[in-house]
């Protein structure tokens, strides 16, 4: 059996599509390289987050190839401070979404320009450690 501690450093969102709702999220660990996850965006932010985390998990899973006959085959992921984000990323996921959702009322080219160029080059924070 074989047991993996990771810690999440950051999460943060590269880019978002308000039309399709995909997502490209960093996820930086503490002790490993990076992860950039491309998904859909749920209208549940709590379930999407927890869905991060599962993929997180999968992704980051070795094999175990210990001669053990019963628990030869198990390796387990622990995400040290997952309840931290579960509990604070969906806030800001949310507040995410609405500033996306406020460049469409901007009624002047100049300021949805300026607001554009500011979506186009996101990279907003979700949660840090």
């Amino acid at each position: 059996m074989l047991v993996k501690n990771l810690v999440i450093d950051s999460i943060a969102v590269l880019n978002f599509d308000s039309k399709s709702r995909k997502v490209k999220v960093n996820i930086a660990f503490t002790n490993e390289s990076p992860m950039v996850v491309d998904t859909v965006l749920d209208d549940n932010y709590e379930l999407f987050i927890n869905k991060l985390m599962k993929s997180v998990k999968s992704s980051k899973k070795v094999s175990d190839s210990s001669d053990d006959e019963i628990l030869g085959g198990i390796s387990i992921i622990n995400i040290s401070n997952d309840e931290d984000i579960i509990e604070k990323a969906p806030k800001r996921l949310y507040m995410v979404e609405q500033r996306i959702k406020n460049t469409r009322s901007i009624k002047t080219a100049d300021e949805y320009i300026k607001a554009y160029h500011q979506m186009s080059s996101m990279n907003e924070v979700i949660y840090k450690k």
